[in-house]
């Protein structure tokens, strides 16, 4: 069970993402209205980076960064199948 100390843990989130590279999971995209399937693939400050297959997020900038000005995203899995990304909060998932 996660503590609410640790949602708001960057070092904890960092663990929780390379603990969990990789995997994938089905997530209800709230404003789109439907489900896709998303893989986590980084982490962004309190968020946890995941990548999908639709054009339904986020892209890239010029470096391989997500753009945040106080949190820059860090990939950890580039792949292919990553054509955008999403910020999901860690209780989303857990």
């Amino acid at each position: 069970m996660i503590t609410a100390q640790e949602l708001i843990d960057e070092d904890y989130i960092k663990r929780y993402v390379v603990a969990n590279l990789g995997k994938s999971f089905v997530y209800p995209m709230g404003f789109c209205q439907f489900e896709t399937e998303v893989m986590i693939v980084g982490y962004n400050g309190l968020s946890v980076v995941v990548s999908t297959t639709t054009k339904y997020g986020w892209s890239l900038d010029k470096n391989g960064l997500l753009y945040d000005e106080d949190y820059p995203g860090k990939i950890l899995l580039h792949s292919p199948l990553n054509v955008s990304y999403w910020h999901i909060y860690l209780g989303e998932i857990v």
